[in-house]
């Protein structure tokens, strides 16, 4: 991604497991028609040929790496899909940035030791209305909420943000996975 564009370096096709797909479809079945969990097949091992796709990924960033090792990335920008913890832990690591990626506005969040969801958190708190340049583009007010919270999902603590663009009537939140990044960082990412 450049001020300007993303470009994508490179691609990779999804095949699923068949007999994690035989096995889904049977569990299914099995639990609609009330089969106990005990009497139900136990979930086959993943076969080494037919990888996830969060691994396919991972695999991509890797080839990038090696295909280009004097390009510096600045921050890995990742789908809701792709936020498992192996693949933030080790996207970042791999290229010792942040990964930036969406969380759901029921996020559970603590602050002070009290439970909510990111919603509840973010309307308690409004934002500041910076503007930013996005990609290059013209300059547009966004209104910003951040503070490093505890997000329970990742029993880690995180970065987590809130952004509603003068077009949106809900914030949406983003989370990244260095506490030292800038806020102005994270919303132009």
């Amino acid at each position: 991604m450049t001020a300007v564009v993303t470009l994508p370096v490179g691609f990779a096709f999804y095949l699923p497991d068949p007999a994690l797909t035989a096995w889904r479809k049977e569990h299914a079945k099995l639990k609609k028609q009330g089969v106990a969990p005990k009497n139900r097949p136990p979930r086959p091992a993943r076969h080494p040929a037919d990888p996830t796709k969060q691994e396919l990924a991972l695999a991509r960033l890797a080839a990038f790496r090696r295909a280009h090792p004097t390009i510096a990335v600045q921050l890995v920008l990742a789908e809701a899909f792709y936020g498992t913890p192996q693949f933030r832990e080790q996207a970042a690591t791999r290229f010792g940035t942040p990964v930036i990626r969406p969380l759901p506005t029921n996020q559970h969040v603590r602050f002070r030791h009290k439970l909510s969801s990111l919603e509840q958190y973010f309307t308690q708190s409004p934002g500041v209305p910076p503007r930013v340049r996005i990609r290059g583009g013209e300059e547009v007010t966004v209104l910003v909420s951040r503070a490093r919270l505890s997000v329970d999902a990742h029993h880690k603590k995180r970065f987590v943000g809130a952004l509603k663009y003068p077009d949106e009537m809900d914030y949406r939140s983003v989370v990244a996975s260095d506490l030292s990044w800038r806020t102005l960082d994270i919303v132009q990412g």
